[in-house]
């Protein structure tokens, strides 16, 4: 007996067995989610002991949040002013950030 689930005909999806389609990508709203969640964690952790150097650190970060600035900008600024407040022992950190970011993206800094 095939383990596969049975193919609904009219849309081409694969069935749960009780009628319902498989979805086949997540939502939109849980993936935005799950960027935001994976921006803000790397934001808090940076500065954290590492293997490697923080200035190694802080430019691979800067890298991906340039990828997401487009997408994310207002989010990724909420998140470092949440993180300087919250962690004012990393203020140095974030305002380094900051400026990789803004010489990379000159509006980022207004």
């Amino acid at each position: 007996m095939s383990r596969r689930r049975p193919l609904d005909e009219e849309s081409n999806e694969y069935t749960h067995g009780d009628d319902r389609p498989r979805k086949r990508r997540r939502n939109e709203f849980e993936s935005e989610e799950g960027l935001e969640s994976r921006l803000e964690s790397l934001i808090i952790r940076i500065g954290e002991k590492s293997t490697s150097s923080i200035e190694t650190n802080i430019e691979g970060l800067a890298k991906v949040l340039t990828a997401d600035l487009d997408n994310s900008k207002t989010k990724i600024i909420q998140i470092i002013c949440e993180c300087v407040a919250k962690y004012p022992e990393k203020t140095c950190i974030y305002s380094t950030l900051i400026g990789l970011l803004n010489a990379k993206n000159y509006s980022i800094g207004g």
